[in-house]
């Protein structure tokens, strides 16, 4: 009987934490309005890695959220989410404590994507741009250039970089 009660605390524990990460129902979608505010609360580089499609980002560890408190819209929607639901969690019971009404921790991106039905920008490396300009102004400069190692294809530039892959800058 002890051994039962010692291992049914932690299955407890892990269901209510693993529930708290999901979109309210579970299962079920949440309905993002015109004027439904998205927060994204991770760090710039996790911004950088992919972001739900018209999110606001305000790192949470930087204290973003705290200061931005005063100037949002406590009467607004918000879809708080992160890494885990964690710091949206955190953020979200800040918020409440601040009076703001109808906060939703939506979990984690991917989860927030699939509750939302909003898609995931991912961008591009910083290098990109910089390739791009650089065999923009080789091929500008050089005439009789048409590629690289070959004169008779203009599409070499993709064993260069990723970044000249479809749907890519």
């Amino acid at each position: 009987m002890r051994l039962l009660h010692r291992l049914s605390i932690p299955a407890v524990v892990m269901l209510f934490g693993l529930t708290a990460c999901a979109p309210p129902g579970g299962e079920g979608r949440v309905e993002v309005g015109e004027h439904t505010v998205i927060l994204d609360v991770r760090t710039p580089q996790e911004w950088d890695a992919g972001h739900l499609d018209g999110a606001r980002l305000l790192d949470f560890n930087a204290g973003d959220v705290a200061a931005a408190v005063p100037d949002l819209d406590p009467d607004a929607k918000y879809l708080v989410y992160c890494r885990s639901g964690n710091r949206a969690g955190q953020a979200k019971a800040l918020m409440e404590r601040a009076g703001f009404a109808d906060v939703t921790n939506v979990g984690s991106l991917e989860s927030a994507a699939s509750a939302t039905g909003l898609p995931i920008v991912r961008q591009a490396p910083a290098t990109c741009g910089v390739i791009s300009t650089a065999i923009s102004k080789l091929s500008a400069e050089t005439p009789n250039w048409e590629g690289i190692g070959t004169r008779t294809s203009r599409r070499p530039v993709s064993v260069l970089s990723p970044c000249f892959l479809p749907g890519r800058t």
